[in-house]
This record gives C-alpha cells, sequence and structure tokens, in this order.
C-alpha cells in the first residue's frame, strides 16, 4: 500500500526518481560519491517493475537510455 492509491502514480514517481539518481551518479567525479546514488537508482527502477506498471516501465527504460551523456 502507497500514499499514492493508484501503483501506475507509484511507479512514474520511482521512475523519475531513478532517471534522476542516474544522472546524479554519472556526475559525481570522485566514484566513491556515486554509490548511494546508483543504489537509489537500483532501488528505484526495483520499485517499478513491482509495480507493475507497463507505461512507466517503458517510460523509465526509454528515460535512461536516451539521456544525454555530458
Amino acid at each position: 500500500m502507497t500514499p499514492f492509491g493508484n501503483p501506475n502514480h507509484l511507479a512514474g514517481f520511482l521512475g523519475l526518481c531513478a532517471t534522476v539518481a542516474v544522472g546524479l551518479a554519472l556526475s559525481k567525479q570522485p566514484r566513491s560519491r556515486a554509490w548511494p546514488f546508483a543504489m537509489a537508482a537500483l532501488v528505484s527502477g526495483a520499485g517499478v517493475l513491482l509495480s507493475l506498471s507497463r507505461a512507466a516501465s517503458c517510460s523509465s527504460s526509454s528515460g535512461r537510455c536516451c539521456s544525454p551523456r555530458g
């Protein structure tokens, strides 16, 4: 049970969090500081998959694949 009430809303929020966490993990210069963001991305991504939301899974994966890398 989530405070969102709808699993699709939870999955959309977690997908956004996972994408931001991946961006933060890739932007950290000392790799030792990137681990917390990488773990947050992993946990958020797992939450998206466990919510069984097809649209959020698709948009979350495409957001990570199509994001620009600097």
